[in-house]
This record gives C-alpha cells, structure tokens and sequence, in this order.
C-alpha cells in the first residue's frame, strides 16, 4: 500500500496524500488504473493538482491520460490532439473532440511521441495559454517533431485553458482554433520573449531553434524546417546553416529500435541542454588557454542539470582550477561509479563536430554557444521559478513582494546581457 502512492509518510506519521481532493483514476493502455491525479478542492492548499509518484507500475513518462479510451478514436480520425490538464481532456471530450489525450504530471516525453506516432503523424497541440503553457507547447512541440511526427499547435486565450475556454464560449471556438492550429516554427517565433527586431533576440531565437533542429534524424525534415526557418526570419540561408553546423551532434540514444543494444547502458537524453553539457565536459580536454578560461569563469556547477554529468564535471572542474588541461585516465581513476565512467566514455567517443575540428576559432566559438545555451537555460528556470512564487505569494497576500519583483528583474537584466560578457574570450 505504501508503494501505491496513496499514503505519504512525514515527521507526524502517515497520512492520506489526496485528502480533499477530486480524484481521477489514470489507466495505463490496458485501461487498468496504475496511478491517480487528485485536483484541490474545498481547500486553502495551494497545490492545485497532486499526482501519485512513479511506483513499480506507473511510470509518468509513459502514460497518457485517457489513451485507453480514446487511442482507436485517434487512429480512426488520423490526428490526435494533445492537451494539459485532466480536466481539459474531460471538457473536450464532452464536447464531441473524442481524439484526444493528456499528459499525466509530466512534460511530453520521448516514449508519449512515439507511441502516437504508431496511431497518426499529425498532432495538435492545445495547450493553456499562459506563457508557461505557451512554453511547455513549444517544447512538446519540438519532442514530437524529433520523433517523426507532424506537431501544430492551438492558439489559445492568454491565461485560459481549454476547460474554460468551452465553459465560457462553447466548442465552436474552440473548434475553429484548431483548424487554424499554427506550425511549430512559427508558432515558436511568434511566442519568442524577445524582440526580434534586435540583434541579440534574434540570435536567441535562432539558438533555440537550431538546438531542436539538430536532434532531428531525418535529413529531409531537418532540411525543410531550416528552409522555414530562413524564410520565417527574413535570413540568408548561408549563415543559418553555418550556426547550425557549428551545434554539437550527439546521436540519440532512446530510440525504442536500439533498446537491446542500450541494454545496461546509462542513457542521457539528447536535448540541447544534455547534449551542451557533455560538449563542455569535452571542451575541458582542449589544450587552448581561452577555452580554459572560458570554462574557469562561466562553467559553474549550477548550469550541469544531468546528475551524472553534473558528477563527472565536479572532478573535471578540480583539476581545471589547478590551471592544468585534465588527462581522460587521471579523471576516470577519479571518478566514483562505473555508471560515471561509462558516461565519461560515451562524452569522449561522441561523434560531434570536436571530433575532426581543426580550426580553433570556430572550438571556442562552440565553448561559447554550449555555455551561453546553458547560462540561458539557468537563468530562465530561475525567471520562472521566481513568478511562480510571485503569483502564490500575491494570492496570499493580495500584494506584490518588492524583493521578489527586484530579483526577477535583475535576472531578466542579466539574461538580455547574457551574449556581451563573452566576447573577452575570443
């Protein structure tokens, strides 16, 4: 009972984890109940939704709410459409859009893409349309399209979810917003937090951009998208690609065909973010004082988000302070586990443009684009993370903490700055 989820256990002793909450079952694709979300209610708790954690049958990133129900629906109409909430999926399906299914208290993963890419290639997606909706629509979007499939995604109402939106207005807009669904890229560069018109934004959005593109396996696809892309910014094709060349490329490693091969293997999935990571780490092994530097001042431990990566960097970055280029063997014999060394092995094998790189200039302008992809990253977390806590606190307090506002924009400040305190390197 106690691996079920149903109970947690604190300092006070064990207690129901979804007391006073609206439950609803979650089915794994067998239509068995694996697991239970549970929405507030008639409660001052400020978690809106508590979710069972992973247990021996419930793996979130392998379940999709309401797949059991709806997966012939989907096959039959060709499309499916994604939504957030388990409400928002109800609401929908009430209203006659019976393709549909949800995530369950997760972002969309690798494994939901290709289990709908056995139904259908064309999703939707419809997601809330706040600007962390806006955001987790454009990554699910980019997972999809890595994985072979065709995302769009659904204008929606800023700061209103699908349920609402049916609530409020019925399903006719509703219904009109998805046949006016947006492709990925431009729905991408028409949410960008930027101005485009400036140099330093458009270059953002072009590393964000091309970060997704790379991990796209199909060359026709990548080729058609970067076209898009040209097109879509107004920008000779020529240095578009030159930027995307330059991104290091780490062959996926959770495609489901290679699975009896990855066997006992450590797998690190290929987003920009891991792939940036294990970059740096075989950065610190050029013998070149800049990148040296580079990695001395701006390679904080903070920026490493994969725990084995973030181990291995730990004990590369030691001998990086002693200003002495770190040698493979010495960082292996320094290394705690098996699993570490096996990561470290598969970093310093990767087939990636350092491989064969002989031009110096263009290493270090790779050091700079991995550390600035990883600044950006932490420094976004931290933006959001903080107006979460703006939001709660104004909820509670029906005033806006000066503090909290403060920090949000000295971390916005350093962010729009983030490319000028690189250029002392090159």
């Amino acid at each position: 009972m106690n691996q079920s989820g149903l109970f947690a256990t604190s300092e006070k002793g064990t207690f129901d984890r979804f007391r006073s909450r609206i439950i609803f079952p979650i089915t794994n694709i067998a239509g068995r109940v694996v697991a239970f979300g549970g929405r507030v209610f008639n409660s001052d708790d400020p978690a809106k939704y508590v979710n069972s954690p992973e247990t021996p049958v419930y793996h979130k990133g392998e379940i999709l709410y309401g797949f059991s129900l709806t997966r012939n629906v989907i096959r039959d109409q060709e499309t499916a459409i994604i939504v957030e909430g388990y409400l928002d999926l109800i609401q929908l399906y009430q209203a006659g859009l019976e393709n549909i299914v949800a995530v369950s208290g997760t972002a969309l993963t690798d494994h939901h893409a290709r289990e709908l890419r056995k139904l259908t290639p064309n999703v939707f997606l419809a997601y809330d349309g706040d600007t962390a909706g806006v955001q987790a629509a454009i990554r699910g979007g980019y997972t999809l399209l890595r994985n072979g499939l065709s995302p769009r995604v659904v204008p929606m109402p800023s700061d209103m979810d699908p349920d609402d939106w049916v609530q409020k207005e019925g399903t006719e807009p509703l219904l009109k917003a998805v046949e006016a669904a947006e492709p990925l890229l431009e729905f991408h560069l028409q949410h960008f937090q930027g101005d485009l018109t400036q140099a330093g934004d458009m270059r953002r959005f072009l590393d964000e951009a091309l970060q997704e593109l790379v991990q796209i396996s199909d060359p026709l696809v990548r080729e058609l998208h970067l076209k898009r892309l040209a097109d879509l910014t107004g920008l000779d094709e020529r240095p578009i690609r030159e930027a995307f060349r330059r991104i290091p490329r780490v062959r996926p490693r959770d495609s489901a065909e290679d699975e009896p091969a990855q066997k006992g293997r450590v797998i690190i999935e290929s987003t920009g973010s891991h792939r940036a990571q294990m970059s740096l780490i075989r950065l610190a092994f050029q013998e070149d004082d800049r990148i040296l530097n580079l990695l001395l001042d701006q390679a904080a431990e903070n920026i490493f988000t994969h725990p084995v990566l973030r181990s291995i960097w730990q004990v590369v970055d030691g001998i990086l302070q002693q200003s002495t280029v770190p040698d493979p063997s010495s960082i292996m014999d320094q290394l705690s586990s098996e699993e570490e060394r096996q990561v470290l092995s598969q970093v310093l094998m990767a087939d990636e443009v350092l491989a064969g790189e002989a031009d110096k200039e263009q290493i270090l302008s790779l050091a700079i684009d991995c550390v600035t992809l990883l600044r950006r990253d932490s420094l976004q977390q931290r933006i959001e993370q903080r107006r979460i806590d703006l939001r709660q606190a104004e909820k509670q307090s029906g005033e806006s903490p000066v503090d909290i506002i403060a920090e949000v924009t000295a971390l916005q400040r350093e962010l729009a700055n983030l490319g000028q305190q690189f250029e002392k390197y090159r």
